[in-house]
Formats: structure tokens, sequence, C-alpha cells
């Protein structure tokens, strides 16, 4: 896996919405707390955001495997009932 270095900077993160840290906006005099935060918060922030999104595409990746593994399961089954019966069929003579 390859790592490349980010480089973040605050007209960067304001261009997308405000993250709301601040469960209420209202109750608190900081509308956007990322507009005083220091670099390392900003770092951190983008990190986080980058593996949020990563999480994200591993767990859509895991509900479509999870899906075809059940289309393959359904088929598998349908084989070897099949199997079974042209063994029986095979075994009685009947064939």
């Amino acid at each position: 896996m390859t790592y490349r270095a980010i480089h973040f900077h605050r007209r960067q993160f304001k261009e997308e919405a405000a993250m709301k840290v601040f469960g209420f906006p209202d109750s608190h005099q900081i509308r956007d707390p990322w507009s005083d935060a220091p670099a390392w918060a900003l770092e951190i922030g983008l990190m986080l955001a980058i593996v949020i999104g990563n999480q994200e595409d591993i767990m859509s990746t895991i509900a479509d495997l999870t899906s075809t593994l059940d289309s393959i399961g359904a088929k598998v089954t349908t084989v070897k009932t099949d199997v079974e019966t042209l063994l029986a069929k095979l075994g009685s003579g009947s064939v």
C-alpha cells in the first residue's frame, strides 16, 4: 500500500460544509469550530474524514460481496440437489 503526504489548508476545509462539532450551535458562540483550529487539529480532521470515507467504501464492498455470496450459495444448493437427484436415479437404474 502506498501512502502519500496530505497537505491540508484552512481555505480548503472551509470550502466544504461546516462540520458540526457542537450539537447545539445556538448555545455556543463558535459557529465554525475549524476557523480557529490549530494546524494539527485540521490534519487530524482530514485524516479522520479519509478513514471514515475508506470505511464506507469497505462496508459497501462487503455488502455487495455478501449479496453475491448469497446468490452463489443458492445456485450451489440447486446444483447439489440436482446432482443428488441424478446420482439417486443412476443408483436405481432409472436413467
